[in-house]
Order: C-alpha cells, then sequence, then structure tokens
C-alpha cells in the first residue's frame, strides 16, 4: 500500500549565499535510519535513500506542510530545491529561498537560526520486514521513496540535529540550543558524526550523539555530547548529569523567536477550536471524509 510520509529535521549553524534575489543554504534532507510513524518502526536504507535522491531535484519549498498533504497551490511556495545528490548515507541538497515569495520575517528566521528545520514530505511503499540497524530494532522497511516538498521552520522531528538539517556538515558538536541544554564529551572538530540515540536517567530522556574519530575511522563508534530537552531537564539537574561523565557543560539558549515565528507556533495552538469549527454544521459523509483527512495532517502537525 502507497503511504504519505512526513519526516523533520533539524539544521544546524547556516552557511549562506546570498544575491538580490535568492537565499541559499545547503541542507541534510534525508539519511538512513530507523524512524517511528505513529508507533511504526520503519527502517529507511541507504539504496532507498540514494534512490530518492533524483527525486528531491526542483522540488518546491514552503513554509508550512500544505493542509491538502501534497502541495497544490502556487501561493505556498517560498523557493526551491537544486542540487540534489547522494552522499554516502544521505540525501545533499542546496535550498534556494525566492526573495519575492518570502517575508522579510521568514527569511530573517532563516539566517539568524530560528527556522532551523527541514521537514519533507514524501510518498513511499512500506514494506513488513523485521531486523535491525545499529541497534535499533524495525518492522518495516521503506521502498520507492518520492519527496514531494520540503518544508523549513522551527520543529524538531524525526531524523534531527546532529544528522540533518541546513548547513549540518558544519555542526559543532554541542553547541546549545534554544530548547535543549549541551553537554560536550569530545572536541567536535576531532569526530566525525555517526548517529544518535536516546538514553534515560531518573526517568528523564537525553540524546546521545556519537561520532568516530577522524584519525582512526577504522576505530569503533565514541560519545561526543549529550542534548538534554529543557521541557524535562532543568539547567542544574543537566548540568550535574554532564560533570558525572567529565562533560563540558553549557545551558540552552532560549533566544526568544521572531515575531513571526511567535505568531506561527500560537495558530497551531488554537488548532482544536478552528478543528471544532470546521465540523460543525450539516455535512455529507463524502464532505466529512475529506475533513476529516485534512484534520488528521494537521493534528499531527501540532
Amino acid at each position: 500500500m502507497r503511504k504519505y510520509g512526513l519526516k523533520s529535521v533539524e539544521a544546524d549553524s547556516l552557511q549562506i549565499k546570498e544575491d538580490d534575489e535568492t537565499l541559499i543554504v545547503p541542507a541534510v534532507i534525508t539519511r538512513e535510519g530507523v524512524y517511528d510513524y505513529d508507533g511504526m518502526l520503519i527502517y529507511e536504507p541507504a539504496s532507498e535513500v540514494e534512490k530518492a535522491a533524483f527525486t528531491a531535484l526542483n522540488a518546491w519549498v514552503v513554509e508550512e506542510h500544505p493542509p491538502e498533504i501534497i502541495l497544490s497551490k502556487p501561493q505556498l511556495i517560498r523557493g526551491t530545491v537544486r542540487n540534489s545528490r547522494f552522499e554516502k548515507d544521505k540525501i545533499k541538497a542546496e535550498l534556494v529561498f525566492f526573495k519575492n515569495r518570502c517575508s522579510p520575517e521568514y527569511l530573517e528566521d532563516i539566517k539568524s537560526g530560528r527556522a532551523r528545520s527541514v521537514s519533507i514530505g514524501f510518498f513511499f511503499d512500506c514494506m513488513p520486514q523485521s531486523g535491525e540497524f545499529k541497534g535499533q530494532h524495525y518492522d518495516y522497511v521503506k521502498k520507492d521513496i518520492l519527496i514531494d516538498h520540503v518544508a523549513v521552520g522551527s520543529w524538531q522531528g524525526r531524523c534531527s540535529y546532529p544528522l540533518c538539517g541546513i548547513g549540518v556538515d558544519t555542526l559543532k558538536g554541542a553547541d546549545p540550543y534554544p530548547n535543549e541544554h549541551a553537554c560536550r564529551l569530545r572536541d567536535p572538530e576531532t569526530i566525525n558524526i555517526v548517529g544518535s540515540g536516546e538514553r534515560k536517567h531518573d526517568g528523564k530522556t537525553y540524546r546521545v550523539i556519537f561520532g568516530k574519530p577522524k584519525d582512526k575511522p577504522e576505530a569503533g563508534s565514541v560519545e561526543q555530547a549529550y542534548r538534554y530537552p529543557i521541557k524535562a531537564w532543568s539547567e542544574a539537574e543537566a548540568r550535574k548529569h554532564c560533570e558525572q561523565h567529565d562533560g563540558k557543560f553549557e545551558p540552552a539558549t532560549q533566544k526568544e523567536e521572531s515575531d513571526a515565528m511567535q505568531k506561527k507556533n500560537q495558530d497551531k495552538k488554537g488548532l482544536p477550536e478552528k478543528i471544532k469549527e470546521l465540523l460543525e454544521g450539516d455535512v455529507s459523509a463524502d464532505t466529512l471524509i475529506v475533513k476529516a483527512n485534512v484534520l488528521i495532517k494537521q493534528l499531527k502537525d501540532i
């Protein structure tokens, strides 16, 4: 059965090219890994990522995933994808933003790093097949991926930093993020990042960033950094855990979002009321089905 998916990735520091008409940033838009889709653990093999690379070429860039799931309105277009190519286990590309189609606030969010995440909308086939990838169990394998569009915003999703996102090749390891405290265990300049995972301590989840020493590519993976979500970890708790592992601690920056980003997030908080309004009144069964499909998509994006 053909399926549609959304996969978000979080960006790192930016390498920007800019002229009078465009703003261009490099990105990793997807890569091999095991991802959770509504409780389904699905493996995305490098071979399928490689085959999908050409489908990202000239895909449209948008601010938000369209409510109709696939992109159908030109008014939503903010740019395009160019130079998409497969390297090792990922798809790299350049995101080209058209200045005459982007608000000044949105462009500023991109340049400042507030809008640091990339989320692809794509179609794929899902095949039942169990296995493990880098210690992660999966029950399905993703096949025949076709990328429909790329959204750029402030969320954090399935393939997050430091594995995917804008400017990910320039990552600085444990630099602090607005929503995460950081603990640097090893100098990122000496490490090639290869993966990340989650652990729990006292009932709270934190992320572990893994890498391999650049001077010993044949060596096994080592821990490079920890990241602690501020919703679960206080600064004191994260600092104590970091110090227990002889790490260098940096608290979350907690920078304020721009007015445009705050309004966008506020709109999402008000989505339940919008849903109630859409369901009011007499509607036919066919209309209800159409609305239900749209609302399911919106609910997943909250």
